[in-house]
């Protein structure tokens, strides 16, 4: 945690370790690809990850609005508008600003964008360089190390800094 310590932050955290393993953690893929959002949904039931989809930026921040989720996986071109956007709306939001966030995008982000696109702790990740599995991969390890999940097999990981 960042010093000095935000009351609301550290309860919310405290509560969300609290409430340990058994709940799932829950993942909001913002891609208008439906198709991979599917095969990403899928590969994230099967790894006991509750995941939603957002097809648009307005989708987007109203589910973020009425969830907390535990990591959003953004594509930077949507039909409405760009993950540029829904990067700065969460960061104005003092419970989503520090969220983490995996940057799943067709082109290149060059490191100026990526500065731009910070939130918690990012990843990018190029859509023809990395396969949904992969991405699987990362979501998995980001969440191990950001929140307490609960694996298939009942195997609790613990480690939310």
């Amino acid at each position: 945690m960042r010093k000095p310590i935000d009351e609301s932050m550290l309860l919310g955290e405290l509560a969300r370790v609290l409430r340990g393993s058994q709940e799932k953690a829950t993942v909001l893929i913002v891609e208008d690809d439906e198709d991979l959002a599917r095969v990403i949904l899928a590969t994230f039931e099967k790894a006991g990850i509750k995941g939603q989809h957002a097809p648009t930026k307005r989708a987007a921040l109203q589910l973020c609005q009425s969830i907390r989720y535990d990591l959003i996986i953004l594509d930077l071109s949507l039909p409405d508008g760009d993950g540029f956007h829904v990067v700065d709306w969460l960061r104005q939001q003092e419970k989503l600003r520090h969220m983490p966030l995996v940057v799943y995008s067709a082109r290149e982000v060059t490191g100026a964008e990526q500065q731009k696109l910070r939130l918690g702790p990012t990843e990018f990740l190029t859509k023809a360089k990395v396969q949904p599995q992969d991405v699987e991969t990362l979501v998995l390890a980001m969440l191990r190390q950001y929140r307490v999940v609960s694996q298939p097999q009942d195997e609790a990981i613990s480690g939310y800094s």
